[in-house]
């Protein structure tokens, strides 16, 4: 589950999310904003990007990112 999407939608999301945790549904506010979700790819340098795609390479997958 994407950041992204859950900005986009949060109600639909949130109810998937919550789903996929096990939790009781319940509206909550949203308080991602999407705009700050963008341009993140500088936010690493090269190293540090390397160690942690490794490490979580299955688990970023997982979420639908490549």
């Amino acid at each position: 589950m994407k950041a992204e999407d859950l900005a986009a939608d949060w109600p639909g999301q949130r109810r998937a999310l919550f789903e996929r945790l096990g939790v009781d549904d319940f509206a909550t506010p949203s308080t991602f904003q999407s705009h700050k979700l963008t341009n993140r790819n500088d936010q690493f340098d090269d190293e540090t990007r390397e160690f942690i795609e490794e490490a979580l390479g299955k688990v970023i997958q997982a979420m639908g990112y490549e």
